[in-house]
């Protein structure tokens, strides 16, 4: 070996030392490369509340349950149509009234949390998060006085 072959296998040598001593972590860019996404580096989600998350996880578990045992997507796609028992369910889960208050009947969910109800839907079925499910107490949770509200 020459002494240019030395020389470039000792700079080698150092920049890997340089680069792999510590513990090694994936990067953002890297992990992309990688195909690995990981997105609360780049857009963190909020924290939910310690007792809100129990009650979420609760509501994540029961919906996965349903959506496993009763949602068909490629029937739902021939049909153009959700079925009348794929709505009802999703109503005795609270999927439909999420954000509405207690007092009205609702979940009470902070918008954090009916996004991640949300993204559950949607791994099933996008067609039921597009509709705007859980938007259907909008205008009346809107209401201020909400004189007119008895029940969600």
């Amino acid at each position: 070996m020459n002494k240019l072959d030395a020389q470039r296998q000792k700079e080698i040598q150092q920049a890997e030392e340089l680069l792999f001593a510590g513990p090694q972590a994936l990067g953002f860019a890297k992990g992309l490369f990688q195909g690995h996404f990981v997105s609360d580096w780049v857009m963190p989600y909020p924290r939910i509340p310690a007792d809100e998350q129990t009650v979420l996880d609760h509501t994540l578990r029961e919906l996965r349950q349903f959506l496993y045992e009763h949602l068909d997507a490629a029937e739902i796609d021939r049909r153009a149509d959700i079925p009348r028992s794929v709505i009802d369910g999703l109503g005795r889960i609270g999927v439909l009234g999420m954000t509405a208050p207690k007092e009205y009947g609702g979940r009470g969910f902070s918008q954090i949390a009916n996004c991640k109800v949300l993204e559950e839907i949607g791994r099933s079925l996008t067609h039921i998060t597009q509709s705007g499910f859980a938007l259907c107490c909008c205008s009346e949770h809107a209401n201020k006085d909400r004189s007119g509200s008895r029940s969600w």
